[in-house]
């Protein structure tokens, strides 16, 4: 329970207010500070944890193409699942 609590409230609150101020501190957004300090496999992770968790509907389906290459995204029902995760 604590978990589901601590997803919830770092995806609706404290993201946000950490990205905001991270932006303010360094100039730099969040993709540049992940490409700038990380490399390989790592930079990779924190790239597909930064679009899973975004709020842009792009990004979303830009996830959904990489994970589903094969299959057609124009699916309506299955497009509004994704973006509603």
């Amino acid at each position: 329970m604590f978990i589901s609590l601590w997803e919830f409230f770092y995806g609706h609150f404290f993201r946000f207010w950490m990205k905001w101020l991270l932006r303010q501190m360094t100039g730099k957004c969040e993709l540049q500070r992940i490409f700038d300090t990380y490399v390989g496999a790592q930079r990779t992770h924190r790239i597909e944890n930064s679009l899973t968790y975004s709020k842009n509907k792009a990004a979303i389906l830009f996830l959904m193409r990489k994970q589903r290459p094969t299959q057609k995204l124009e699916n309506k029902p299955e497009i509004d699942r994704w973006i509603k995760k």
